[in-house]
């Protein structure tokens, strides 16, 4: 008989941020998703917030923060896309939070999910602008959450811009 997903604390919990959640459920974060998830943020800050540099075949790193203003009512997918400025996209990340070990069914209200990311420039990237989004969407039928910016309105593409992306010639 399968029970579905359990939720042990030990020790501290992934509510380590518990002022940062405070701060962005108040404020909207960055963005919500649905009526029950916000991107309260991202780490790791850059000198220029939100710009990157990076070469073919190097990593963006960074650490999603989400917060729960209700408990989700199924398990969704986050996403981080580096997208062109035709949209195409060039390279992408897909997974349940946490690599799939925290699914968001079983969040708390209030609770923040530090969530690390790690997407590799391929090889072939041509040099250039890009930007970086998140959101989620629901895996059984690949609808995304609606995102609401913090001022209420509606995200075109259902997608929070994270910042700009610089790559730059592999020898320079």
């Amino acid at each position: 008989m399968l029970i579905g997903p359990l939720k042990v604390a030990i020790g501290s919990s992934s509510n380590t941020g518990a002022g940062l959640a405070g701060e962005a459920l108040a404020s909207g974060g960055l963005g919500r998703l649905g009526d029950a998830i916000v991107l309260a943020g991202y780490e790791p800050a850059k000198q220029v917030p939100g710009e990157w540099a990076v070469r073919p075949g190097e990593a963006i790193t960074l650490r999603l923060m989400w917060a729960g203003l209700a408990r989700p009512a199924a398990d969704y997918t986050c996403f981080v896309h580096v997208s062109a400025p035709d949209e195409g996209i060039l390279v992408q990340y897909d997974a349940q939070p946490l690599g799939g070990q925290y699914p968001t069914s079983i969040w708390e209200t209030g609770e923040l999910i530090e969530d690390p990311v790690s997407l590799v420039i391929p090889l072939d990237a041509k040099p250039g602008m890009y930007t970086l989004w998140a959101g989620m969407y629901n895996s059984l039928d690949n609808v995304r959450l609606p995102a609401i910016d913090p001022s209420g309105q509606r995200l075109v593409g259902d997608r929070i811009r994270l910042g700009s992306l610089t790559v730059l010639r592999a020898g320079q």
